[in-house]
Order: structure tokens, then sequence, then C-alpha cells
């Protein structure tokens, strides 16, 4: 599965969107999970498996893994399901399903340290036709100063403008119940390697070819003055 990293961040992230109906919103349920030590490789079996059985592709309980590899949760997994609506989490699977994971996958498991739902900003993402979604994905989890979402909006409007015109991916997902720990929003940015840090980025330049010179400074003080905080980490899919 190639797809998001949500959160495809994180969260990774690819076929999301046109799952869900327009008129509804599209959401991703992740959960972070810290696994016994040693356990790594009877974890991911056991999750594929699980997943394989109980939460096939193209559907709205679609679920898949990914690793987290840099920041304070370096080690950490993310297990993400979706995207659907919420109407979907209503008749998510159960049941036999929930025996499966108690039995196989729970035994592996130390620790289920953060359940969350993120809700896709489509005014605010831009995905290229034919865009073909990698395994890894940067994210950034943004904490907005409070009462300041309407400035953040308009500093993400204006870079996704950017990043249209340069063609390049970037998905937008709000929390849907804060926890008041700084995760109000992710950012992702889906890439093939990690190569693709090496290179250059085009971005301040056609940020400055929209809305001229000296602008992307100001866009920075903008940013600077509506956010509090952001943690970036890298997410890989895992296979």
């Amino acid at each position: 599965m190639k797809r998001f990293s949500i959160f495809a961040i994180l969260f990774a992230m690819a076929p999301f969107f046109a799952m869900a109906q327009d008129d509804k919103p599209i959401v991703v349920e992740t959960i972070q999970i810290t696994v016994n030590n040693g356990a790594n490789k009877a974890f991911e079996k056991a999750v594929k498996e699980h997943n394989d059985k109980y939460h096939p592709e193209g559907t709205p309980h679609a679920a898949w893994l990914e690793a987290i590899v840099t920041g304070p949760n370096t080690g950490k997994y993310v297990w993400l399901m979706g995207p659907g609506s919420y109407a979907d989490l209503d008749t998510r699977p159960a049941g036999e399903h929930d025996e499966d994971w108690d039995k196989n996958v729970m035994k592996h498991v130390d620790k289920v340290s953060m359940i969350e739902y993120w809700s896709y900003k489509k005014d605010l993402s831009f995905r290229p036709e034919n865009d073909e979604a990698g395994k890894m994905s940067v994210l950034w989890f943004v904490e907005v100063q409070r009462g300041q979402y309407y400035r953040f909006k308009g500093v993400m409007e204006k870079v996704r403008a950017t990043q249209e015109k340069m063609n390049e991916h970037m998905t937008v997902w709000g929390t849907t119940f804060s926890a008041g720990d700084g995760r109000d929003v992710v950012i992702s940015w889906n890439q093939q390697n990690w190569a693709a840090l090496d290179e250059d980025s085009k971005f301040m330049k056609t940020y400055e070819e929209i809305n001229g010179p000296g602008s992307y400074m100001n866009l920075i003080s903008e940013w600077e003055a509506c956010t509090a905080k952001i943690v970036q980490e890298m997410w890989v899919e895992v296979e």
C-alpha cells in the first residue's frame, strides 16, 4: 500500500481522497504503538496478517502500518485506518476482528500511547494528477496559536498555491479532538526516498514569483505569528 503517512503524514500518503464522498469529511484514524523489545518483526508480521484479513484495500476500513524513524517518537509505529467518513467508524470491524487483534497483535505491544482522528483539509492540500506516492513522508505537527487559525489558514492557502505551481504534493490534516499537546494540524510531504532531501527546494523562488520580491520573508513572519511550535517526523511505510 502506498498512501499517506497521516497523516500519506501521517497521518503516509496516497489514494485517500477519491474514496470518501465529497459532501462528507475524509477522516483517518491513527494509533501510535510501542512494541516489546526485540518484537519488531513479529509485530509487523502480525499486523500485516491482521490487516490483510480484516482491513482490505479499497474500503473505508483499509489499514496499514508506518514506522517513525526520526524525532522523539523514533522506534514507535503508527497504525492507520481509512480514509472514510465518521459514519464509517460506526461500522468498523469488530467481534472476531477484535479477538484476532488481542490474540495475535497485542502480545507484541508494550504500550498504545495515542489514538487520533485526522480530517483532511482539501482546500489547503494539493495532489498532482497521476501522483505516484512514495514510501516515505515528512510530517510537520503544528501547534496553532489560540485564536489564530484564520491567519494560519491564510498562510497555508498561499503555500498551497505555491505547491500547485511547482506541481508538488502536500496534504494538510486537522485534528478532530484536541488533546492540548500541540498537534493541531499535520502537514505531510510524500517522497520516494531519502535522496529526495538532497534536492534544492524551489519553494522560495516560486513563492516570490507569485507574490513578489521579498514576500517570502513576510510569509515567514506571518507563520511565526500564528504558530507556536512544530515537531517534525519522518514516517516510513512498513511493507
